[in-house]
């Protein structure tokens, strides 16, 4: 390395170490928002899954022939411009 940049170098240097708490503590809070996160996603699928569930069970959801489109266990979805081919969708979030 240059003598004429060592300074600046050692500047930079020095900063980076001491902004590695900073960067370790966004890390751990990025990582607990992600744990949320997921933990809402996890519970709101089976929620989903229990009221999909039950309005198959009350008939309140017409299956679709044929097979489904990924994504959707339901593979249905409302339609407010014609009600007598309104159904539920699955609710399921990725």
């Amino acid at each position: 390395m240059p003598a004429d940049s060592y300074d600046l170098y050692i500047r930079a240097f020095n900063q980076y170490n001491a902004e590695i708490p900073g960067r370790a503590a966004a890390g751990e809070t990025l990582g607990a928002h992600f744990d949320s996160c997921r933990q809402t996603t996890e519970r709101h699928n089976i929620v989903a899954d229990s009221a999909l569930e039950l309005a198959r069970e009350l008939g309140l959801v017409r299956e679709p022939p044929g097979p489904t489109p990924a994504g959707d266990s339901a593979g249905v979805s409302a339609s407010p411009a014609d009600p007598s081919r309104s159904t539920a969708a699955s609710g399921r979030q990725p």
